[in-house]
């Protein structure tokens, strides 16, 4: 006959940290439907930062996998602005900061969050021109690779 074992106390109350959008979208269940929220959102507080050349550009894609990752890809910069790594440093640390607000996490538990990945890619003018439709969440499924390029992210893909 086993014991029953409970959890560590310390480790069951420990809280989890929210960011401040995670109350504002807790009624959103697929993670297709919080990442267009997200793409949605980044696209109307940053639309405006883009100079009026690059705004036309600018767009943001989401990738999501196995309905428990998510990526994004931001359009809009010029290969000029992507040489500099200071530049792209603070850009994709930026992005970051913005989509964490969406997740929740728990100190010491990597599996205790809302969604994982939450990549930010910053596409260069050729992607950019490849990708012509900005604003969509794409849904990835391996078989897509036979399609077509235009079916695949440009970044890499998140792992379980």
């Amino acid at each position: 006959m086993s014991s029953l074992l409970l959890p560590n106390h310390a480790e069951w109350v420990q809280a989890r940290s929210f960011g401040d959008r995670v109350f504002a979208t807790g009624n959103i269940r697929r993670l297709s439907k919080l990442a267009r929220c997200i793409v949605d959102d980044i696209q109307d507080e940053y639309a405006e930062a883009f100079p009026l050349v690059s705004r036309q550009r600018f767009g943001v894609n989401a990738w999501v996998y196995d309905g428990r990752f998510v990526d994004f890809e931001v359009s809009g910069f010029r290969d000029a602005e992507l040489a500099e790594p200071e530049f792209v440093m603070a850009a994709r640390e930026d992005f970051a900061a913005f989509v964490s607000r969406y997740n929740w996490t728990r100190e010491g538990v990597e599996d205790d969050r809302r969604f994982f990945g939450a990549e930010v890619f910053l596409c260069n003018e050729a992607e950019q021109d490849f990708r012509q439709k900005r604003g969509k969440v794409w849904i990835y499924r391996s078989w897509r690779r036979l399609l077509s390029p235009r079916f695949q992210p440009f970044l890499p893909l998140a792992t379980a």
